[in-house]
């Protein structure tokens, strides 16, 4: 890791200079050492920070659709494709209503508002024999969410998910890509009773993380996860997608950052 190199190179440099001190000597490079890499050292070595614009955090968590994955094109194929088999079209506000919603809520909710025959869990069974083989062979990440996810990593910053996905479609794209196992936590919306316009499952993400919301930043596409994150004591940051143009471009609700993309964050 950065740390590891930039610990090297400051022992390194003290030995050239016989800085051999016992009392100093590993003080000093340590500090040299989290200076070059901009991070911060506390006590017991386990909690360290990043700093993103003037902001300090020791845990990332971050949506799925439409912010790590450039995915919400195939949501609207799967939606076109349902409707379709129907013999309908799909309607105007359906993916503005559903899209915070997870499989199931969307499910009851689709069946109850569009008088659909088949049953919750056929329902839900359709939708995922559209969606997985795209999950698993085709979604690619956002531009610089690869590399971004490494640094926060390498700065030893917690890492949480916290999705409507189903853990079947976000485990297969998330292993292709190989940033599965960057997460220390995996969060649901089906683990808590209300979807992300509340920070229901942002807390439960900081809350395993084993720290505070204040500590934590979410990383979000939707307006409605930008208010539930806030409403919940969070950082945000929201992530440009085209299907949230229109939120992105009023920057209502207000997020601590808005970004295009994750390259220069």
């Amino acid at each position: 890791s950065l740390v590891d190199v930039s610990y090297t190179f400051c022992s390194a440099y003290f030995n050239i200079y016989n800085f051999q001190s016992q009392s100093v000597s590993i003080y000093f490079i340590e500090q040299m050492c989290y200076n070059i890499c901009d991070l911060s050292f506390e006590k017991g070595g386990e909690a360290m920070s990043y700093k993103i614009a003037d902001f300090e955090i020791n845990g990332a968590v971050f949506d799925l659709d439409g912010t790590l994955l450039d995915s919400t094109d195939v949501w609207r194929d799967v939606d076109i494709k349902f409707f379709k088999n129907r013999g309908r079209e799909v309607p105007a506000d359906y993916f503005e209503r559903i899209k915070s919603m997870n499989f199931p809520t969307a499910a009851v909710f689709t069946k109850n508002e569009y008088n659909i025959k088949e049953s919750i869990d056929e329902i839900i069974s359709e939708w995922f024999s559209y969606a997985y083989d795209a999950y698993a062979n085709e979604i690619e990440l956002k531009d610089g969410a690869f590399e971004f996810l490494h640094r926060l990593k390498d700065a030893g910053v917690k890492l949480a998910v916290a999705t409507a996905s189903d853990e079947r479609l976000y485990t297969a794209v998330l292993k292709r890509h190989n940033i599965y196992d960057l997460f220390d936590v995996f969060c649901t919306t089906e683990q808590v009773k209300r979807g992300k316009g509340f920070p229901d499952i942002y807390l439960l993400a900081s809350d395993s993380l084993g720290l505070k919301s204040s500590e934590c930043m979410v990383f979000e596409d939707i307006a409605q996860g930008i208010k539930g994150a806030t409403d919940g004591g969070f950082k945000t940051c929201a992530v440009y997608d085209k299907h949230s143009h229109e939120f992105f471009t009023s920057k209502e609700p207000k997020a601590d950052l808005f970004i295009e993309d994750f390259k220069n964050i």
